[in-house]
């Protein structure tokens, strides 16, 4: 089917803008699509609306798989974009190092990954940001310690650039918390010791991580215009800088909606096309299984 479909994905991707092609240059968007409606799964128009890109602000679309809950914005596009720039110009006024030069090195380091990668622009001059566009402040928050040294989460404060107030939301989204991990492995369990728990049935359990999750989705044209300009503090030169994300920030009201979106796709796929038993929880999944099947 994927080789099928090799020559309707590169048209299907063809007339869509560099930065969105880009990123979904190596996803297989109509296999996708295909595997989703043979599955039965109600969310039809997830990959079309991956292919346009994801809103930062505005009313978020409809999925059809969560529960209807309607969440107005606190303010309208209009009122955001008349008082950007003067939240901007505050912005860069007050921009400066943090009181962790640690944290601030691991804002540039992560930012720099990111930027070799593709996944945003930059850096970008004050003036070639667009008058009416949103400007969000990038911090860091220390996760612990890893190999490398110092493991610093970037966030975007797409509250403080008040983007974040102008979302409607339209559903209310979920994710398999503990008590549905614990009522999902106790339902394998009380299978397994009905069956008098053979040993090739010895349940292993895995999780599953989705690397640099929110960065396989695009932004639309739009929000790519408008509400993309994140600064950071640059320690090595004493300065702030101006990037543009291509993709979903993590920090985003509608970041997380559209990613979970995709997230639930992808737990219902493997649900209903291949038997797993799993859960999902933003980007991580839990799976279990026999031992016999553990090697697939």
């Amino acid at each position: 089917m994927a080789a099928e479909l090799e020559a309707a994905e590169e048209e299907f991707k063809r007339g869509l803008p560099k930065f969105r092609r880009d990123v979904l240059a190596s996803k297989r968007l109509l296999l996708f699509r295909g595997l989703l409606r043979e599955v039965g799964h109600e969310d039809d128009e997830l990959v079309a609306d991956i292919a346009r890109g994801f809103d930062l602000t505005g009313k978020l679309p409809r999925s059809n798989v969560f529960v209807r809950r309607f969440r107005p914005a606190e303010q309208t596009e209009t009122q955001l974009r008349a008082g950007a720039k003067r939240l901007r110009d505050g912005l860069l006024a007050t921009v400066k190092a943090s009181d962790n030069p640690v944290i601030d090195a691991g804002v540039l380091k992560a930012t720099q990954k990111e930027l070799e990668r593709g996944f945003i622009e930059g850096p970008i001059r004050p003036e070639d940001v667009p008058t009416n566009a949103s400007l969000t402040h990038r911090f860091g928050v220390l996760q612990g310690v890893s190999e490398e040294g110092p493991k610093v989460r970037p966030i975007d404060n797409y509250l403080s650039s008040q983007v974040n107030a102008a979302v409607t939301q339209v559903e209310q989204v979920s994710v398999h918390t503990i008590d549905v991990v614990a009522g999902m492995l106790g339902c394998w369990l009380h299978e397994w010791f009905l069956a008098g728990r053979p040993s090739h049935s010895s349940p292993l359990c895995k999780a599953w991580d989705l690397r640099t999750a929110y960065k396989q989705l695009p932004l639309s044209d739009a929000s790519f215009e408008l509400d993309s300009y994140f600064v950071i503090f640059n320690g090595s030169k004493g300065t702030s800088e101006i990037y543009r994300q291509r993709v979903l920030p993590f920090g985003s009201t509608a970041s997380v909606t559209s990613f979970i979106r995709a997230a639930y796709a992808l737990w219902r796929l493997g649900t209903l096309g291949l038997d797993l038993v799993w859960s999902e929880y933003f980007d991580d999944y839990l799976s279990v299984c026999g031992q016999e099947f553990a090697r697939h």
